[in-house]
């Protein structure tokens, strides 16, 4: 994980959790962890989760002691004296009620926790016939839930330390074959494991699979994009080749190209996915222009799109920063072939590279 990601998360904290309750501040840090859960991004997301605490601990700032304080109170991060002096600001809550509800041979297991001043927080824990996790929601009350549900006569009271059991079995038996999780449960998943661990059933943290994403293939839109961009540059297509670049082409044409083959995290190639024709021509465009030792990062490449007068597209300034981040992706794989230097400066072969490899993806030659 990277400082621009914590940053958007703490940006994020600043502005949700000082008029939020205590079990709803959990939740909504429980799905900011998830984050580094989803299928295919991290390998060990408890490391990331330390990584998030030591960057946390570098700030002075009330925000992220609050964040260390929750994070703490689910059992999460690595020990230092700050984080533990923290953490007594968020007291963990003490289980409430718990009950039963049964719907054919489904049924759902209702887990109140409560907080400081009467703050509650409800989690609804779904099992499948066969003992299985198949989904996590939190509330923040249950009542209304409960009066639909005893209208059915399907409703009973049970101990909370018992529905802890029931849910820390099913979502064992969910990590025996994870599968892809839906929002709700990725997001729910760590608060879920952590107020288990409270009523003392602990349970095993599922490593969800994932359905790679592929990138979009059309034709027409392949053809005009080709047209543009051999219009737009034509003295870069037809110019000397550079020592070296040849080699260059097809690793960055994957980027907007791939098989299944290509060894990413899931996350990257959503990233990916989501670049379409019109930006990759008025990043590649903008770049070409520009020149060689003109440096590159991903907000340069967004600003490149925008600016393009080939594009008559532009990205929106709520989605600039995911896909600077996805064009960051990219350039990851620019650096490492030799299309940008480790300074991030374009060098002579990325130059001639660049347009060549779109050329590569939508025509599957390039020149």
């Amino acid at each position: 994980m990277d400082d621009a990601l914590f940053s958007a998360v703490l940006a994020s904290a600043r502005r949700i959790l000082p008029d939020a309750g205590d079990g709803e501040r959990a939740a909504w840090v429980s799905s900011a962890l998830a984050l580094w859960r989803e299928p295919g991004v991290a390998e060990d997301p408890v490391v990331d989760d330390a990584t998030f605490v030591s960057w946390l601990l570098e700030r002075r700032d009330p925000t992220a002691d609050l964040l260390l304080a929750i994070i703490g109170s689910l059992g999460l991060g690595p020990a230092s004296d700050r984080a533990a002096a923290v953490v007594a600001a968020v007291p963990a809550p003490a289980p409430g009620r718990a009950w039963r509800l049964t719907d054919g041979d489904t049924e759902m297991l209702a887990i109140e926790l409560v907080h400081a001043a009467d703050d509650r927080e409800v989690l609804l824990v779904d099992v499948d016939g066969n003992g299985v996790l198949i989904g996590i929601e939190f509330v923040t009350e249950a009542d209304g839930l409960l009066e639909v549900a005893a209208d059915e006569g399907s409703v009973a009271p049970i101990d909370p330390t018992a529905a802890a059991a029931g849910a820390a079995a099913a979502i064992d038996r969910r990590a025996e074959a994870p599968g892809v999780p839906d929002d709700a449960e990725l997001a729910n998943m760590v608060l879920l494991r952590a107020r288990l661990g409270l009523l003392g059933a602990d349970s095993v943290e599922p490593r969800w699979l994932a359905d790679a994403p592929s990138p979009l293939v059309d034709p027409d839109a392949d053809a005009v994009a080709v047209q543009t961009l051999r219009a737009a540059v034509p003295d870069v297509l037809a110019g000397a080749v550079p020592p070296g670049a040849p080699a260059m082409v097809e690793p960055v044409a994957e980027l907007i190209r791939w098989s299944d083959s290509v060894g990413r995290p899931v996350q990257e190639l959503e990233a990916l996915a989501s670049l379409e024709w019109a930006d990759w021509l008025g990043a590649v465009i903008g770049s070409v222009r520009a020149g060689a030792g003109e440096v590159l990062s991903g907000e340069i490449l967004v600003d490149h799109v925008n600016r393009c007068p080939e594009v008559t597209s532009v990205i929106p300034e709520k989605e600039r920063s995911w896909f600077a981040w996805a064009f960051a992706v990219a350039m990851e794989t620019w650096r490492e072939v030799g299309v940008i230097d480790d300074e991030l400066r374009l060098t002579e072969a990325g130059r001639w590279v660049l347009p060549q490899a779109l050329l590569c993806a939508w025509t599957s030659t390039p020149g």
